[in-house]
């Protein structure tokens, strides 16, 4: 019988040879008990030792690997970003990946959102958090452009959207006072 990951809470790396937490290895779907064999001490020393012997062929795999698929790239850095700042992450790279290739359009502005297609900044794709908690989930972010996210700021959805609504009675007002066209 193979145990899972969730069921054993120590291993014992095949390289140091040292028995840790199963927090210490990374996870693996190529492995029965879903857990690498090298401890992550170890296998941070493996890629280590792996770019230092050859870094051209390292840097052309990372390389292919980042041209394949730019929104996982895009996705670790958003979640690399936000938990510098101290915000808690329960949502996995490939889960926001998915997301940011669905996510076509900006839901507050709907323009295109494109990643890395000339200079223009303001159809970047960004991670927004709805409700502005300090944690990262599926049910509390979305994918807007970088334009609505720093119009945004530090609103909420909710507050953003009341803002939206105050600049459209001004531009009414300004209108009727003829200082828009």
């Amino acid at each position: 019988m193979v145990r899972k990951m969730e069921e054993i809470a120590m291993k014992r790396c095949y390289r140091c040879k040292e028995i840790k937490p199963i927090t210490e290895f990374y996870k693996s779907r190529a492995k029965k008990d879903g857990v690498a064999t090298p401890c992550k001490s170890c296998s941070k020393e493996i890629m280590r030792e792996k770019w230092k012997s050859n870094p051209e062929k390292c840097r052309e795999i990372a390389t292919s690997f980042r041209l394949r698929r730019p929104f996982y790239n895009w996705a670790q850095k958003s979640l690399n970003s936000h938990k510098k700042k101290g915000v808690k992450i329960e949502l996995g790279n490939k889960e926001l990946e998915q997301m940011a290739i669905n996510a076509k359009f900006c839901p507050l502005c709907r323009c295109e959102l494109k990643l890395n297609k000339g200079n223009v900044k303001s159809n970047l794709p960004t991670l927004d958090r709805i409700n502005n908690e300090n944690v990262i989930r599926k049910d509390n972010v979305m994918i807007i452009c970088h334009q609505c996210n720093t119009t945004k700021g530090g609103r909420t959805l909710k507050e953003f959207i009341d803002y939206c609504k105050l600049i459209a009675s001004l531009e009414k007002m300004l209108q009727k006072y003829s200082c828009i066209n």
